[in-house]
């Protein structure tokens, strides 16, 4: 089997198997709804409008599609496709494959672009973390005026299909599959730790029924024996104009580590860095992406000090870094 025919095999297996509190006010800096925009999901494909151009910096692409209703309802396979044009015929993307109930696909492309005739040649290598799995491979699409092809022959009828949408589109559905599993991963009635932590801060009464937070689960050592949970609490009492409070804590409720001037979202790398026992966390602050690194038992403990990891870096890189906490609308 060739090297793109596993590529699309990868893929349409993935696809195939997947048939089988309120937010804190509008809290999000300018720059920082400029750097992750937001927002619709795709119109049916009939009704698209293409406006196709070699031209343009990005190109998005989006197949949302309904599991049947005897395996699951109201759940979606997602596969998304997101590239930019760089200097010198270059490009670079990003492939995210989720399809519901099953192991997802990510991937980070870099390659060339060759015009052919009224459609493009994307040419080069993926890095793709499949099934707990990071590994690199050659990958070629085909970009036409509706669609980007998995594979370089837009006459097989056989070869994947993505529409083309708006960047807006594609960024909505995205957020829209993350809310979907960051619900189950946090439980908002689950206020075991918040509450440990109100009573630790010394939190007054009258200020705690203005407070709210997030929670989720993270292994922050490698050490399965051990819990390790990331709570983030936000409201006026604990948060600035830059940021509120992170805490790192073990399942009583112990505060681990502290962070002040944070803000959502909060990322973390696949693996631990070479050299050290715990994960980084990256998180939003000071108008930047910001690399959190784990020393003496702690995490730094103003955010915005903390040094600056690009946006492309992590947007583009879905192999390498992965969503912990966002907002929940």
């Amino acid at each position: 089997m060739n090297t793109m025919l596993k590529k699309i095999t990868l893929v349409a297996v993935l696809i195939a198997l997947g048939f089988l509190s309120y937010t804190y006010y509008q809290k999000t800096q300018t720059s920082k709804n400029e750097a992750l925009q937001e927002e619709t999901l795709p119109l049916p494909e009939d009704s698209l409008e293409f406006v196709f151009s070699g031209d343009e910096d990005t190109f998005c692409y989006l197949l949302k599609e309904a599991t049947p209703p005897e395996y699951a309802e109201n759940a979606f396979n997602y596969t998304f496709f997101k590239f930019q044009n760089l200097p010198e015929n270059k490009v670079e993307g990003v492939l995210h494959s989720y399809p519901y109930g099953t192991d997802s696909g990510r991937a980070h492309f870099t390659g060339t672009k060759t015009q052919q005739g009224e459609e493009f040649l994307l040419s080069g290598k993926e890095t793709i973390l499949a099934e707990g799995t990071i590994f690199t491979e050659n990958a070629e699409y085909l970009q036409t005026p509706g669609y980007l092809v998995l594979g370089n022959d837009n006459t097989n009828p056989d070869l994947f299909k993505l529409p083309k949408v708006s960047c807006d589109e594609y960024e909505k559905a995205m957020k829209e599959y993350n809310e979907s599993w960051m619900m189950y991963s946090h439980n908002p009635e689950d206020k075991t730790r918040f509450n440990a932590l109100l009573e630790k801060l010394e939190v007054p009464t009258e200020e705690q029924v203005r407070l709210n937070f997030f929670e989720t689960q993270i292994d922050i050592d490698d050490n399965y024996e051990t819990e390790e949970y990331l709570v983030y609490i936000y409201g006026p009492y604990v948060c600035g104009t830059g940021g509120c409070n992170l805490f790192v804590v073990n399942a009583q409720g112990e505060i681990l580590s502290e962070t002040t001037v944070t803000d959502l979202p909060i990322y973390a790398p696949v693996n631990i860095p070479e050299g050290s026992q715990s994960k980084d966390l990256i998180v939003w602050s000071d108008n930047a992406y910001r690399r959190l690194e784990f020393k003496d038992g702690m995490y730094p403990k103003n955010a915005s000090l903390a040094p600056e990891i690009s946006h492309n870096e992590i947007v583009y890189h879905p192999e390498k870094y992965y969503l912990l906490l966002d907002y929940i609308n």
